[in-house]
């Protein structure tokens, strides 16, 4: 695609690094795995498995789900069964993981397996909606923004004003707001857009830049 393809949003292989790495932090060395085929879940899930067994943790289960899967409890009972200390479902569907946690909660009352996913998926309303009140307690990890930053602030009350909710995901918003301003930023000085004066306007301009999501540096 070139040189100058690029996203502001988080790295999937850090999001598998770093929850293998919360795991071994706190003592949990024994995991069960759950995984929806798609790319991005599989590639969070390849990178969590090859830290996580790095740092000496043992997966107890390693399985994977398709899409739309709606009755996870054969697949429950093959994970309580292995006495895991935590799951980790590496998903992107909401309503999937609502209906995971809220057979998983039925079948095993105890709260003392820890339940993780990924952001899109805890942060979906669908997911509040299948799980209901089980659904608190579970972690799950998502990128930082600059909650105090006064645009993001402006941005989110006009968000709330025009879609009566917050977005979905605050991240993703903030980063497509901090893209867009940089894109106003060049043509309000150039007047045109010029794909190679774009370039060098990001190479040249974008040093500790201020943007609702943090500071960014293009090199």
């Amino acid at each position: 695609a070139g040189p100058f393809v690029f996203r502001i949003g988080n790295s999937d292989i850090k999001n598998g690094y770093q929850q293998a790495e919360y795991f071994i932090n706190k003592g949990i060395k024994r995991v069960g795995l759950y995984t929806e085929e798609t790319e991005y879940t599989q590639d969070i899930a390849t990178f969590f498995k090859k830290r996580f067994i790095e740092l000496g943790g043992t997966l107890v289960s390693d399985l994977n789900f398709l899409p739309n899967s709606t009755d996870f409890k054969s697949e429950i009972t093959v994970l309580l069964s292995k006495k895991p200390q935590a799951i980790f479902m590496s998903t992107q569907t909401g309503l999937a993981f609502g209906i995971f946690v809220k057979q998983l909660r039925d079948m095993h009352k105890q709260s003392d397996i820890e339940i993780h996913t990924n952001f899109v998926a805890a942060a979906n309303p669908d997911a509040f909606t299948a799980a209901g009140d089980t659904i608190y307690g579970v972690y799950y990890m998502a990128p930082v923004y600059d909650k105090n930053n006064p645009e993001l602030v402006k941005f989110f009350k006009l968000y709330r004003e025009q879609h009566k909710v917050d977005p979905m995901i605050a991240f993703h918003a903030a980063g497509t707001v901090d893209t867009l301003n940089m894109l106003q930023d060049y043509l309000d000085k150039s007047k045109i857009f010029d794909r190679d004066g774009f370039q060098q306007y990001l190479l040249t301009n974008i040093k500790n830049y201020h943007g609702l999501m943090g500071s960014y540096s293009f090199d």
